[in-house]
C-alpha cells in the first residue's frame, strides 16, 4: 500500500497529496463515461456482447479504468468518502468488462481482509447496491451479488478469527448507536477522510440478514441456498463480535422450522411427506435443499413452468406457507426487530421495480377506468408466471413488515439551504438516496397495492387480496384508513346501472375475502385498533361495513334461500359463542326476536317437523301462556319488571308478536291494582297492609 511513509521513502512525498486528488478526478470521470453506461443492469445493454460495446476509443479508457481499480486499496483517493468509493467498486462488479468486474471484486475483498476500518463500509455499500440496483430480472447478476456478499462475510470472519483483535477507532459495536469508541489509530491503515461510521456494526450485519431473508422469497434454489449460507455467516460474525442483542435470524427460523413445515403437510405429495416425517432434524438448510418441484411452485430455475397442467398460481405453495410462518408476530417480527426495520425499504424497492414487469396495463393505456385492462402482458406467459409468483411473495412480506405511517413534522427551512450546492450538500443528497427505513412512506405502498382490489386480472387481484390479508397488527389502523373509500363504495346504497352494480358486488367480494384472511391470521385479535379501549366497541369502519353487508343481504333477491339462511344462522351462533361476556350482543339478538321478520325471529318459514321438534314438544309441553300464569302466581315480586319488559318490547314488535305479548301480560295484571292518588282510600289500613306485603 502507498502511505505517506512509503511516499517519503521513495522520494515523492511532495507529490503524494496531488496524486491522490488527481486519482479522484480520474476515477469519477471514468465512472461517468465508461462505468455507469456499461453496467449490465442497464436495459440498453441487454442482449449485447462486451466485444460490441468495448471498442474504439472506449478500449484504452477501459484499460486505464482497470489500472485505477487495481490500485485500490494500495492507493486511496483523497476527497472521496468511503461510501462513494465502495459504491463505485460495487457498481463495477456488474460491469460488462469481465476483467474490470474481477478487479473490483478483488479490491473490495482486499479492503475487508487487510483494513478493518473499511469492513463496515464495504459490506454496507455492497449490500445496499445489490438490494437497490440488481433487479430480479437479472437472476445471474443477483446470484453473483449474493456470492460476493458471502465471500466478504467469509473473509471478514476469517480475518477476525486469525487476528482476534480489532482497532476500536472505527468499529461501533451496535449496542449503543451514539457512542464512538476512540482508540489509537493504526499507522498501517490507509488514510481515510471520514472515520466516523454512519451505521453501527450490528446494523450493518442485520441489513445483510434482511437482504438474505427477502431473497428467500425467490423460487430459484440457487438463490435460496446462497441466502441460507449468508444467514449462517452473519450468525457466526454476530457471535464472534458480540455486537447485537437481537437473535440471529437463522436461529429463530431453525427453532420453529419443524412447526411451520408441519402446517404445509396436507399440501405435500406422499414422497415429500414421507421425507418430512423421516427427517430427524428439520432446519432451514434442510428446507432450502429440497429440490422437488413442490417446493419451487412448479417452476424451473429459468422461470419456465415444469408442468403447466399442475401449475396453479392461486394456490399457496408449501415453500410460501413455511416462509411466512417464520414471519409471524411471535417469531422473527418480535425477536429480530432491527432486521425487520431494515427489511421494509429493501422489499418495497424490489417489489416496486418488479411491478413494471407484472403490471398488465399497456404503456399507452391512460384510461381513467377503475378497472385495470387485462388485454396485454409485457412478458411471455411462462416468464411472467415466475415473476408474478415472486411479486406475490414480495408484497406479502411487505405487508408483514410495513411500519406505521408517521405523522409528518412540518418545519420551516431557509431558502438558502435548498439552493446550496456545496460538496457537503451533494454528499448528503447521495447518502439520502440510500435505502433508509424512514425514506419510504407506507402510504406510497398502500396507494400501489390497495387499488388492485378492483383489478380485472385474476392473478394480480388475488395476489393483492392475499397479501393485504397478511397485514401486521400494528399497521392495521393505517390499512383501514386506506380501505375506507373502498368499503364505503362497496356498501353504497345508491341505485346504479347493471355494470356499476356488478363492479360494486365484485369489490364487496374481494373485501370479504381480505377480511377473512385477516381474521384467519388472528390479526384482529392482536391489533390495538380493532376495539376501542374505553367503550370496547368495534372499529367504526368495520361496524359500517358489517351494517352495509347486512343491509345488502336483507335486500338481496336471494335472501330467502337456504344458503343465506344457514349462513346467517351460523353467524349468530358464532357471535354468541365467541362473545359470552358482551351483554349488548345478547340484547341485540333478543331484540331481533321481537322486531325481526318471522324468518329472522323464529324461522316460521320452515314448516317441516324434525325429530328434534317432536322431542322438544313432548319435553317442554307447557305453552308460554301457561308458564306466564305460573310465574305470576309463584313470583308476584316480578310483576313490575315483567310489565316493564313486555310494554317496552310491545312498542317495536311486529303486529303478530304484539298479540302474543298481550296474552303473556294478562296473568300479571291480576297482581296489580290501579290506584288514583287523588282519591283517599276508604280503608287506609288495608292499603298499608298491601304496601307492606
Amino acid at each position: 500500500m502507498l502511505t505517506e511513509d512509503t511516499a517519503k521513502s521513495i522520494g515523492m512525498h511532495a507529490y503524494f497529496p496531488h496524486v491522490r486528488r488527481v486519482f479522484v478526478d480520474i476515477l469519477r470521470a471514468l465512472d461517468t463515461q465508461y462505468g455507469r453506461p456499461l453496467m449490465m443492469t442497464n436495459t440498453q445493454n441487454v442482449n449485447k456482447e462486451p466485444d460490441e460495446m468495448i471498442t474504439g476509443e472506449r478500449k484504452p479508457r477501459i484499460e486505464l479504468f482497470r489500472t485505477c481499480v487495481a490500485a485500490v486499496p494500495r492507493l486511496i483517493p483523497d476527497g472521496m468518502t468511503s461510501g462513494e468509493l465502495v459504491d463505485l467498486l460495487s457498481r463495477l462488479t456488474v460491469h460488462m468488462d469481465e476483467e474490470l468486474r474481477g478487479l473490483s471484486c478483488c479490491s473490495l475483498q482486499s479492503l475487508v481482509v487487510d483494513f478493518p476500518d473499511w469492513r463496515q463500509d464495504v459490506l454496507w455499500g455492497l449490500t445496499q447496491f445489490v438490494a437497490k440496483d440488481v433487479l430480479d430480472t437479472f437472476p445471474q447478476l443477483m446470484d453473483h451479488g449474493l456470492k460476493m456478499i458471502l465471500t466478504l462475510l467469509c473473509a471478514w470472519k476469517s480475518a477476525v478469527s486469525n487476528t482476534n483483535s480489532f482497532p476500536s477507532s472505527t468499529l461501533r459495536l451496535g449496542k449503543d448507536y451514539n457512542e464512538l469508541k476512540v482508540g489509537p489509530p493504526d499507522p498501517h491503515l490507509t488514510k481515510r477522510t471520514d472515520v466516523c461510521k454512519s451505521e453501527p456494526l450490528s446494523s450493518v450485519l442485520h441489513l445483510v440478514e434482511a437482504l438474505a431473508l427477502i431473497t428467500l422469497c425467490n423460487y430459484r434454489l440457487t438463490t435460496r441456498r446462497l441466502s441460507v449460507l449468508i444467514l449462517k455467516e452473519v450468525k457466526s460474525l454476530l457471535k464472534i463480535l458480540n455486537c447485537s442483542e437481537n437473535q440471529p435470524v437463522i436461529d429463530v427460523m431453525d427453532q420453529c422450522c419443524a412447526q411451520v413445515v408441519e402446517k404445509c403437510l396436507p399440501l405435500l405429495p406422499p414422497a415429500e411427506k414421507t421425507a418430512v416425517q423421516a427427517a430427524s432434524n428439520i432446519d432451514l438448510q434442510w428446507l432450502a435443499d429440497r429440490n422437488s418441484s413442490t417446493w419451487t411452485a412448479g417452476l424451473f430455475e429459468d422461470g419456465s413452468v415444469k408442468n403447466s397442467a399442475n401449475y396453479n398460481f392461486g394456490v399457496v405453495d408449501p415453500w410460501s406457507i413455511c416462509y411466512f410462518g417464520f414471519l409471524e408476530r411471535d417469531r422473527i417480527l418480535s425477536l429480530c426487530p432491527i432486521m425487520t426495520i431494515h427489511s421494509w425499504p429493501i422489499v418495497f424497492t424490489r417489489l416496486n421495480a418488479l411491478y413494471s414487469v407484472v403490471d398488465p396495463t399497456p404503456l399507452n393505456d391512460n384510461r381513467a377506468s377503475l378497472l385495470r385492462s387485462a388485454t396485454t402482458v409485457k412478458k411471455p406467459p411462462t416468464e411472467r408466471d415466475a415473476y408474478m409468483h415472486l411479486w406475490k411473495n414480495y408484497i406479502t412480506f411487505a405487508f408483514r413488515v410495513v411500519p406505521l405511517v408517521s405523522n409528518p413534522i412540518v418545519r420551516c427551512a431557509s431558502p438558502d439551504l435548498s439552493l446550496s450546492s456545496s460538496p457537503d450538500s451533494l454528499n448528503t443528497e447521495k447518502a439520502d438516496n440510500k435505502l433508509c427505513p424512514s425514506s419510504i412512506s407506507p402510504t406510497t405502498f398502500y396507494k400501489l397495492l390497495v387499488p388492485h382490489l378492483r383489478c380485472e386480472v385474476t392473478d394480480i387481484r388475488d395476489a393483492a387480496v392475499y397479501a393485504i390479508g397478511n397485514i401486521n397488527g400494528s399497521a392495521l389502523r393505517d390499512l383501514l384508513e386506506e380501505l375506507a373509500i373502498y368499503i364505503r363504495e362497496a356498501i353504497d346504497k345508491k341505485q346504479e346501472n347493471v355494470r356499476r352494480r356488478r363492479r360494486r358486488d365484485a369489490l364487496r367480494l374481494q373485501l370479504m375475502r381480505l377480511l377473512e384472511y385477516i381474521a384467519d391470521n388472528g390479526t384482529f385479535g392482536i391489533s390495538p385498533c380493532v376495539l376501542d379501549k374505553d367503550t370496547q366497541s368495534l372499529h367504526p369502519l368495520l361496524v359500517e361495513f358489517i351494517e352495509g353487508v347486512r343491509y345488502y343481504l336483507e335486500n338481496e333477491p336471494d335472501k330467502n334461500s337456504s344458503a343465506v339462511y344457514n349462513l346467517a344462522q351460523e353467524t349468530v351462533i358464532l357471535l354468541l359463542e365467541s362473545n359470552p361476556d358482551v351483554s349488548p350482543l345478547l340484547d341485540w339478538v333478543v331484540d331481533k326476536c321481537y322486531t325481526g321478520t318471522s324468518v329472522v325471529a323464529d324461522a316460521e318459514g320452515d314448516k317441516g317437523r324434525s325429530t328434534l321438534d317432536a322431542i322438544l314438544a313432548t319435553t317442554y309441553c307447557r305453552s308460554q301462556t301457561h308458564l306466564s300464569r305460573q310465574l305470576a302466581l309463584l313470583h308476584p315480586e316480578l310483576t313490575m319488571p315483567m310489565f316493564s319488559e313486555i310494554t317496552y318490547r310491545f312498542q317495536s314488535a311486529r303486529p303478530e308478536v304484539r298479540q302474543l305479548l298481550l296474552q303473556y301480560l294478562l296473568p300479571w295484571l291480576h297482581n296489580m291494582e290501579l290506584v288514583d292518588p287523588n282519591i283517599p282510600p276508604t280503608n287506609a289500613h288495608i292499603y298499608q297492609l298491601i304496601i307492606e306485603c
